[in-house]
């Protein structure tokens, strides 16, 4: 993640965080909240890489216990 001033930095840094919440408010985590899967376009920051996401009630047989 490249920015090119602190304000700009915590602007990303808080869309990223926004995203997350509303993504748990709707039953999904997103696992891997890091600066590599945050990305900066137009000065506007996006969470992204969301394969290890999950949703919050699962109720299966989590990938761990399966073969």
């Amino acid at each position: 993640m490249e920015f090119t001033s602190s304000h700009e930095l915590v602007s990303v840094i808080r869309d990223s965080l926004v995203v997350h919440r509303s993504a748990y408010a709707a039953g999904i985590l997103h696992h891997d909240l890091s600066p590599g899967n945050i990305v900066i376009v137009k000065g506007v920051g996006y969470l992204i890489d969301w394969d290890l996401s999950k949703l919050l009630d699962y109720q299966g047989t989590s990938p761990r216990q399966m073969t």
